[in-house]
């Protein structure tokens, strides 16, 4: 009975989608996910749950695109979600990446590397594979795009990988294989 111009409902909601999350009823637990974030855009991690509820049924482009919505929306508190959980929460992800990596899809895979990395940031591997994913999506840019705009778009993916192998680089200046990434990527792109 609270219709549909307030936001006072929102937060119930919420705990109506962790209820249902808890109770592995992950398709209900979405959608009152859904409800709560349409109604307050603030409650964030909303998009973390219907990513978890989306993957726990197989839903992987569904889990990848609720990620990066909340990426977007407010990349500290999906840092945080993931962070309160990492034993659990983690490897989700690098499942999603490794998904990612085989359906094709660098700049996604990019965007969940730069969520790992930012989790557990003194894990070198994280910073060097978003530089990698980063690295191929400005590639798949350049070859199969000869507008302006993919080019410079192009440019931006590239200035960001070498970024990330870069920090890599910082944490492990002697890693033959950081240092054959970040060499490849200098002289190609």
């Amino acid at each position: 009975t609270w219709g549909a111009d307030t936001t006072a409902d929102a937060a119930l909601s919420w705990w109506l989608g962790y209820a249902r999350f808890q109770q592995k009823d992950y398709e209900k637990a979405e959608q009152a996910f859904g409800a709560a974030v349409a109604k307050a855009p603030t409650f964030f991690n909303s998009w973390w749950y219907m990513a978890l509820a989306r993957y726990y049924r197989q839903d992987y482009p569904g889990a990848v695109a609720a990620i990066r919505t909340h990426w977007e929306a407010n990349p500290e508190d999906l840092v945080a979600s993931v962070a309160e959980r990492t034993q659990v929460c983690v490897p989700i992800v690098a499942y999603l990446v490794g998904w990612c990596a085989r359906e094709e899809k660098p700049v996604d895979a990019g965007v969940l590397c730069e969520v790992l990395a930012n989790v557990e940031p003194e894990k070198s591997d994280h910073w060097n594979n978003a530089g990698l994913f980063w690295r191929d999506a400005g590639e798949r840019l350049v070859k199969e795009n000869a507008n302006p705009e993919d080019k410079e778009l192009a440019h931006a993916y590239f200035e960001k990988a070498y970024a990330y192998y870069a920090r890599a680089l910082e944490m492990e200046p002697e890693n033959p294989g950081f240092l054959n990434d970040t060499a490849v990527m200098l002289h190609y792109n």
